[in-house]
């Protein structure tokens, strides 16, 4: 829900938004991992010799810290929507399908149910349905 952010406080409170969301993601990452900004309010955090299951599991603290925050300016309740893929699956040793990977699970999670953790490869029938 960051467009509200921007559409019902400022979009100076929205990027005192993405400050707060990049601090709380980075203080879970406790510098294991990078973490890039990819353009709005999409990042995407590389973390080097993770399995599925570890990346998972980060995935899921990032996901509960933001969820934790409390909403902008009294209003806006923030969560992260965040799909996980790892090198080592088929077809992912190459940083642009890993990257798409990713994306594709990100928006099942997205457009499902929001505020969850969604692995690669998605549910075949959750990926219909985002």
């Amino acid at each position: 829900h960051f467009k509200h952010v921007n559409d019902q406080l400022s979009h100076a409170d929205g990027d005192k938004c993405l400050v707060t969301i990049v601090r709380t993601i980075s203080a879970v990452l406790l510098h294991k991992g990078r973490l890039y900004r990819l353009g709005g309010d999409e990042f995407c955090a590389m973390l080097p010799n993770f399995n599925k299951e570890e990346a998972a599991a980060t995935a899921e603290r990032v996901r509960k810290a933001v969820d934790d925050l409390r909403a902008f300016g009294g209003k806006v309740k923030v969560t992260v929507s965040v799909g996980v893929a790892v090198s080592s699956d088929k077809g992912l040793t190459q940083a642009d399908a890993l990257v798409k990977a990713a994306d594709e699970a990100m928006y099942v999670s997205k457009f499902t149910t929001k505020n969850r953790v969604c692995l690669w490869p998605p549910n075949p029938q959750e990926l219909t349905l985002a």
